[in-house]
């Protein structure tokens, strides 16, 4: 289960990277588009023309747009060139649409089996759940956070004007207007990003529990309780979530109705989404293939004890 829905996660936020570079080109070429309204000729210079027409809208927030020309100081992108600035045309928007539904059901329903399953060992169980290990904690977890990601893509679906726009100017998220003011994009982002990492600090985790539980069986974790792990992957997830806030680096992803540190800015998704992923996924895979050399160590030690006899 972890590994599969490990590849699912790199594939999803593979493509998050490629679409933030595509909307910091896109976003450009759009204002680029209308290089023709500053042209203005000399006999008009003193009507009041109103600039922000077609992809934009009057704002009062601070946005690269307003840097871009004098004439464009009171503009930015609106809801409606949300598919414009990631380069996508009404077909694939739809195309979007249509799958999402699609595979936020299938989770759900799979989601729903591993639950039943989750369920049904903890009732047989005779421990209680803080007395069981790390290691039976570790998949309640990976199953909490995946399904915090579908609720979201799920609600992001439903809501998505209200997440990835300001309803007051009709503006787009894509640089989270006001420094962070847009709520509804901070606070969604907060918990759909911190769906993200707690996945893949977990999966990471457990890569490295497997390893420990291969490498010294007696002392896997040197004696150190559960909640001090859980204590320090949730302590992770709240000093990236800080420091995302603290940059204003949430933004929205309108085709997708989401919000994410990074989309409007390459350090930024680098520093919160691509480096994240790099060490959880690195990691997770040398843990793993370390485990699958001691798992193979111990067959060959056990089949020539049985040789001997």
């Amino acid at each position: 289960m972890a590994s599969s829905s490990l590849y699912v996660r790199i594939l999803f936020q593979l493509l998050l990277v490629y679409s933030s570079r595509t909307a910091i080109a896109n976003a450009q070429n759009i204002v680029d588009d209308l290089g023709w309204l500053t042209t203005t000729p000399v006999s008009a210079t003193s009507i009041d023309i109103d600039y922000c027409i077609g992809p934009l809208v009057h704002s009062p927030h601070s946005n690269p747009v307003q840097r871009y020309d004098r004439r464009f100081a009171n503009c930015a992108l609106s809801c409606s060139s949300g598919a414009q600035v990631y380069g996508l045309t009404s077909n694939d928007q739809k195309w979007i649409d249509t799958t999402v539904p699609i595979c936020c059901t299938l989770s759900s329903i799979a989601l729903l089996g591993l639950c039943l399953n989750l369920y049904f060992d903890h009732r047989n169980s005779k421990k209680s759940f803080s007395q069981k290990p790390l290691l039976f904690h570790i998949p309640y977890m990976i199953t909490f956070s995946t399904f915090n990601l579908v609720l979201m893509m799920t609600i992001g679906l439903v809501l998505k004007t209200r997440i990835c726009c300001v309803p007051e100017t009709n503006e787009l998220s894509l640089w989270n207007p006001g420094k962070g003011r847009s709520a509804q994009c901070t606070i969604f982002g907060v918990l759909f990003y911190s769906s993200i990492l707690l996945y893949q600090f977990y999966v990471l985790l457990l890569s490295f529990v497997l390893w420990r539980q291969f490498k010294n069986p007696m002392n896997p974790l040197w004696r150190i309780k559960s909640r001090y792990w859980h204590a320090l992957v949730f302590s992770l997830v709240i000093v990236l979530n800080t420091a995302a806030m603290a940059t204003d680096s949430f933004d929205a992803i309108e085709p997708m109705g989401v919000c994410l540190p990074g989309p409007s800015g390459r350090p930024e998704m680098f520093g919160f989404m691509v480096a994240p992923l790099l060490f959880s996924t690195g990691g997770s895979m040398i843990f793993l293939c370390w485990s699958a050399y001691f798992m193979k160590r111990n067959i060959d030690r056990q089949k020539k004890i049985v040789d001997r006899r």
